[in-house]
């Protein structure tokens, strides 16, 4: 009795789905009872969208700027290396290939198209502001190329890299570099 008029309602409802499914879809879309779907002549952005974007933003700007000032100490060390090496080349091209050092100057090797003229007299060359200093070291055959004003985590770190070629000062901010021909 009970369970017949269960099955009797079922299948009336049954029968008549396409009545109520449309019943159900056309009370959605025509009622507008969605309330998070946004009308469809809405233009722009909320103030909301506009804070979520501006945050995602700002936290991508954060995350890149911490990286820059590594990437410009390690782009400044990487001048200095090659700027080592210049100067060694410049040196040698200087002396002829005789061997020796005797009589190199920074300035005269820039003069002489011996070594780029972006060094200039050698005095603003450093990518850390301070001077290069080109000298004959203990002997006419070896060459002393010494950079001033080198920051220390900077000259400890070129020092390390340089297989024992550079030797860093703290006292007195200065990159040795000697090379023995």
């Amino acid at each position: 009795s009970n369970q017949n008029i269960g099955h009797i309602n079922f299948v009336r409802a049954f029968r008549n789905r396409d009545k109520f499914y449309g019943f159900i879809t056309s009370f959605n879309h025509n009622r507008g009872c969605n309330i998070m779907n946004k009308k469809r002549n809405q233009k722009g952005f909320t103030l909301a969208e506009m804070m979520v974007v501006i945050v995602i933003i700002m936290a991508i700007l954060g995350v890149a700027a911490k990286g820059v000032p590594k990437a410009m100490s390690l782009w400044r060390n990487a001048v200095i290396t090659n700027q080592a090496k210049d100067m060694q080349q410049g040196a040698i091209d200087y002396s002829n290939g005789v061997g020796h050092y005797t009589g190199v100057d920074c300035a005269q090797m820039v003069t002489d198209e011996i070594i780029d003229a972006s060094y200039g007299d050698c005095s603003d060359a450093n990518p850390y502001g301070g001077s290069i200093a080109v000298s004959v070291g203990a002997s006419a055959y070896e060459l002393d190329v010494v950079f001033g004003d080198i920051p220390k985590a900077s000259g400890n770190s070129i020092a390390r890299k340089s297989n024992g070629s550079a030797i860093y000062d703290e006292s007195a901010k200065t990159l040795t570099w000697s090379f023995k021909s």
